[in-house]
């Protein structure tokens, strides 16, 4: 057998962490009936995005990339859970 190597294989691991993203995320309970739908999401985004600053994100960089609603159907009124994942550049 033959092992076959690209050229400046040596420093991929190097490249592909001068590139790399940190991700990070936030969970909320809201009441819709009692909270707005808007501002919830926009608490949870922002408690996301200070988490992934935290971890070594710069601020200006973080965006969402993912937000989820999960109903809690098994309770009264119009509960749910907010999930926002974020991602940013890394402090260099």
């Amino acid at each position: 057998s033959e092992v076959l190597s690209p050229d400046h294989f040596e420093v991929g691991g190097a490249v592909g962490t001068t590139i790399a993203e940190i991700g990070a995320y936030a969970e909320g309970v809201v009441d819709l009936d009692i909270d707005n739908r808007d501002e919830a999401i926009a608490q949870v985004t922002e408690h996301a995005k200070d988490n992934a600053a935290s971890a070594g994100a710069i601020r200006d960089t973080v965006e969402v990339i993912d937000v989820e609603e999960i109903p809690f159907t098994y309770m009264p009124g119009k509960r749910e859970k907010i999930r926002i994942r974020v991602k940013g550049q890394v402090l260099r």
